[in-house]
């Protein structure tokens, strides 16, 4: 399943600028970490500003 994740974060001028990223989740079952249901994968672009995007 695809997904889109993001969370708050702020530049240093202290202006808003969420943190974004794509990627797709699969069920957890590798065994490891057993507290964790899902994995989520980000895609070849990382984890970015949304700024960067503009």
């Amino acid at each position: 399943m695809k997904i889109y994740v993001c969370m708050e974060d702020i530049k240093e001028e202290r202006q808003p600028d969420d943190l974004i990223a794509f990627g797709t989740v699969t069920s957890n079952d590798s065994g490891v970490l057993k507290i964790c249901k899902w994995n989520c994968s980000m895609d070849e672009n990382g984890i970015y500003h949304k700024s960067e995007l503009i």
